[in-house]
Protein backbone atom coordinates (compact mmCIF):
# COMPACT_ATOMS: atom_id res chain seq x y z
CA UNK A 1 0.00 0.00 0.00
CA UNK A 2 3.19 2.26 0.62
CA UNK A 3 4.30 1.65 -2.23
CA UNK A 4 1.15 2.92 -4.52
CA UNK A 5 1.06 5.83 -1.78
CA UNK A 6 4.84 6.85 -2.75
CA UNK A 7 3.84 7.07 -6.51
CA UNK A 8 1.04 9.18 -6.10
CA UNK A 9 2.84 11.54 -3.81
CA UNK A 10 5.76 11.90 -6.36
CA UNK A 11 3.81 11.95 -9.68
CA UNK A 12 1.71 15.17 -7.98
CA UNK A 13 3.71 17.39 -5.33
CA UNK A 14 1.69 17.74 -2.11
CA UNK A 15 1.10 21.99 -2.01
CA UNK A 16 2.62 24.14 -0.11
CA UNK A 17 1.50 25.43 3.74
CA UNK A 18 2.38 28.44 4.59
CA UNK A 19 5.56 28.17 2.44
CA UNK A 20 6.89 25.25 3.75
CA UNK A 21 6.13 21.60 1.83
CA UNK A 22 3.67 18.94 3.67
CA UNK A 23 5.68 16.18 3.56
CA UNK A 24 3.20 12.89 3.53
CA UNK A 25 5.31 9.76 5.94
CA UNK A 26 3.15 6.89 4.99
CA UNK A 27 -0.13 4.93 5.22
CA UNK A 28 -1.87 2.88 7.19
CA UNK A 29 -5.28 1.04 6.64
CA UNK A 30 -6.98 0.96 9.97
CA UNK A 31 -10.77 0.12 9.17
CA UNK A 32 -12.07 -2.44 6.64
CA UNK A 33 -16.15 -1.40 6.32
CA UNK A 34 -15.47 1.02 4.95
CA UNK A 35 -12.13 1.08 4.07
CA UNK A 36 -10.63 3.61 6.28
CA UNK A 37 -6.63 4.88 5.89
CA UNK A 38 -4.78 7.19 8.19
CA UNK A 39 -2.37 9.41 6.68
CA UNK A 40 0.61 10.53 8.76
CA UNK A 41 2.30 13.93 7.63
CA UNK A 42 4.21 16.73 9.36
CA UNK A 43 2.09 19.63 8.89
CA UNK A 44 -1.96 18.20 9.44
CA UNK A 45 -3.33 21.25 9.40
CA UNK A 46 -1.71 22.08 5.70
CA UNK A 47 -3.42 18.88 3.94
CA UNK A 48 -6.16 20.44 1.25
CA UNK A 49 -9.03 18.37 0.73
CA UNK A 50 -8.28 18.09 -2.70
CA UNK A 51 -4.91 16.35 -2.01
CA UNK A 52 -6.28 13.89 0.06
CA UNK A 53 -9.13 13.04 -2.83
CA UNK A 54 -6.34 13.32 -5.29
CA UNK A 55 -5.17 9.93 -2.81
CA UNK A 56 -8.49 8.44 -2.48
CA UNK A 57 -8.93 8.44 -6.12
CA UNK A 58 -5.44 6.82 -6.62
CA UNK A 59 -6.43 4.31 -3.86
CA UNK A 60 -9.86 3.73 -5.55
CA UNK A 61 -8.06 2.87 -9.03
CA UNK A 62 -5.32 0.49 -7.69
CA UNK A 63 -7.54 -1.52 -5.02
CA UNK A 64 -10.51 -1.29 -7.07
CA UNK A 65 -12.70 0.32 -4.15
CA UNK A 66 -15.05 1.62 -6.47
CA UNK A 67 -18.55 2.79 -5.67
CA UNK A 68 -16.97 2.02 -1.74
CA UNK A 69 -16.84 5.03 0.40
CA UNK A 70 -13.37 5.38 2.03
CA UNK A 71 -12.48 7.18 4.60
CA UNK A 72 -8.96 9.28 4.59
CA UNK A 73 -7.97 10.77 8.09
CA UNK A 74 -4.73 12.29 8.69
CA UNK A 75 -2.41 12.81 11.84
CA UNK A 76 1.04 14.57 12.23
CA UNK A 77 3.64 12.25 12.73
CA UNK A 78 5.21 14.20 15.67
CA UNK A 79 3.94 16.39 18.38
CA UNK A 80 5.29 19.88 18.09
CA UNK A 81 7.97 20.51 20.66
CA UNK A 82 6.69 21.97 23.76
CA UNK A 83 8.21 24.32 25.94
CA UNK A 84 9.52 21.34 28.37
CA UNK A 85 11.77 20.34 25.77
CA UNK A 86 14.38 23.24 24.82
CA UNK A 87 17.58 23.53 26.84
CA UNK A 88 17.38 25.94 29.22
CA UNK A 89 20.29 28.48 29.61
CA UNK A 90 23.53 27.69 31.96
Amino acid sequence: MNQVFERLIAHHDPPLYRGKRVKYFYITQVGVKPPTFLVFVNYSEGVHFSYLRYIENGLREEFGFRGTPIRIYVRRRRPENTEGNKPGPG
